[in-house]
């Protein structure tokens, strides 16, 4: 049986990284990151159980923008609540539709740092 890995435990993996490296010019900000978390879970609804494509996530190292993006055959938005929400908190979304007819959506979301 397949494990299931949530969106923020890939991206909370990274901000402790990314937060090492810029540590002691720049910290979290607590309230960024629980937003960004609630974000994940609002990703997580919407992929699981039946997301068939793969997930990367990103820490932009010059702006320390996260980017989320999903490759995959299609992503069907089944609570359009939760997408509107996952919208609004993203400072950017791009879409990619390439001629094999896979797809890639991607969300940006500002850095969550601030300075120390």
């Amino acid at each position: 049986m397949q494990s299931f890995v949530s969106c923020f435990d890939i991206v909370k993996m990274l901000v402790d990284e990314e937060t090492e490296r810029l540590s002691p010019t720049l910290e979290v900000n607590k309230a960024a990151l629980d937003r960004l978390e609630a974000v994940c879970q609002l990703l997580d609804v919407l992929t699981d159980p039946d997301f068939t494509g793969a997930f990367c996530a990103e820490i932009n190292k010059e702006t320390h923008a996260i980017e989320l993006t999903f490759y995959t055959l299609s992503f069907e938005v089944t609570d359009c609540n939760a997408f509107a929400m996952v919208l609004k908190a993203a400072q950017e979304v791009t879409f990619v539709h390439a001629e094999d007819d896979k797809g890639e959506l991607k969300f940006t979301f500002e850095s969550i740092w601030k300075d120390a």
